[in-house]
């Protein structure tokens, strides 16, 4: 697939100008053939229209045969989105209810990928991500695949940085991470195999477990995890799940101080919304939920207190406020039943 990147016209407004002249340059899906299986980029935005442009630029160049780009915009209100979508050769759907599940979910049901990779909209990938994220898929077992997250500057988070969960995975989960793994339902569940910024599934798997669980996810009563929740159910059901470090995408990373501290207590929250919502929800896994949650309590407890690997965190917590987090884990879930879900 080849593509041309258009010349500035410096008489005329940038974005009018790349809109007049996108057919020359949009990216061109290839052929299905056994090699290169017809793949879908999904990308779900909300009022970033300079992210997903960026975005879009970048996955116009993909090195990859055989793909179409799914936009789905989760209810913004510039009114641009649609033109971005049309500039860059991408298909345009929308999504009323704001929820990026709902909005991962609609973009399932609009794209024709026998593969179907996310990517956030602020996230920029390498020319050759989707083939790399899509080699794992060769085994017949595997149906959901992880790549890599960097920061814009190509360097790693720090192992203190509050968000390294996110952006680190186990040496392991690059082999596989299946039942025969050892400790698989901590590592999928909280040991941080990939985040949803760069993911892949089979379509099938996906409509095999019904989406995203719409309760799960940025905006929704649970506020994060939905990628988490279906790693563990086709892991769970026999399949195995695959970190492809060689799938890089660029995202980036917040830094300052206070953003640390409002972003780690956030997702402490949600990581205990998460472990309620397992203990209520798969019986058969109480005893490990139970026990991987605790230990994930002391673990951050002692980190965030200058303690565990011996770094100092940047910003000092409360315990108290590190213990309402996670006692108001089981309050997100039950308030989750009064929420309109459907």
């Amino acid at each position: 697939m080849s593509t041309r990147r258009p010349q500035p016209d410096r008489g005329r407004n940038g974005l009018q100008q790349r809109m007049e002249s996108a057919v020359n340059f949009v990216p061109k899906p290839g052929a299905y053939d056994e090699t290169h299986p017809y793949c879908s980029v999904v990308i779900c935005t909300r009022n970033r229209p300079h992210h997903l442009e960026r975005c879009l630029s970048s996955v116009a160049r993909l090195d990859f045969r055989a793909y179409e780009v799914v936009v789905v915009d989760n209810a913004s209100r510039d009114g641009t989105t649609p033109r971005l979508a049309a500039m860059w050769g991408a298909r345009y759907v929308e999504e009323k209810v704001i929820g990026l599940s709902r909005a991962r979910n609609r973009g399932l049901e609009a794209c024709r990928g026998e593969i179907v990779a996310y990517l956030d909209d602020d996230a920029v990938p390498e020319r050759g991500w989707l083939t790399q994220l899509i080699r794992p898929f060769d085994a017949p077992q595997v149906m959901a695949v992880t790549g890599r997250v960097c920061r814009p500057d190509d360097t790693p988070v720090e192992p203190n940085h509050p968000l390294s969960p996110r952006f680190t995975v186990p040496e392991c989960a690059a082999a596989g991470i299946d039942q025969q793994t050892p400790n698989w339902f901590e590592l999928v569940n909280f040991g941080g195999i990939g985040i949803g910024a760069n993911m892949a599934f089979r379509r099938r798997a996906l409509e095999e477990l019904k989406g995203f669980d719409v309760r799960l996810g940025r905006s929704a009563p649970l506020l994060g995890n939905e990628e988490t929740y279906a790693f563990f159910l086709l892991v769970s059901r026999g399949y195995r799940v695959i970190y492809c470090p060689h799938a890089v995408v660029y995202h980036p990373c917040h830094a300052l101080p206070k953003e640390l501290r409002s972003r780690y207590l956030k997702d402490l929250y949600g990581s205990a919304a998460y472990a309620s919502f397992l203990f209520f929800e798969q019986s058969d896994y109480r005893q490990a939920t139970l026990e991987c949650a605790f230990r994930r309590v002391r673990q951050r407890l002692g980190h965030m207190n200058g303690h565990g690997n011996g770094s100092k965190p940047p910003a000092r917590f409360a315990r108290s406020q590190l213990l309402l987090a996670a006692v108001s884990g089981p309050l997100l879930y039950f308030r989750s039943f009064f929420t309109n879900v459907s």
